[in-house]
């Protein structure tokens, strides 16, 4: 099983979706997490952002990342 994560970092808040990509190709969407952006949009100061978000999405399935 493979899980696949979109993260949209936007002005005001960074977005996740979590998806499962199935053996025939289909994608089933699990779970999804929001925090607000951190820093200037574009910089950096961002990744804090994207893996508050991650991790936000993440604990709604009982995954982990490594």
């Amino acid at each position: 099983m493979k899980l696949l994560a979109g993260i949209d970092i936007g002005n005001a808040t960074t977005e996740t979706a979590i998806a499962r990509l199935e053996n025939d190709g289909s994608v089933t969407i699990l779970s999804d997490g929001i925090v607000d952006t951190t820093g200037i949009k574009g910089t950096s100061q961002n990744i804090h952002g994207v893996f508050g978000s991650l991790q936000n999405a993440l604990k709604k399935i009982d995954a982990t990342y490594e």
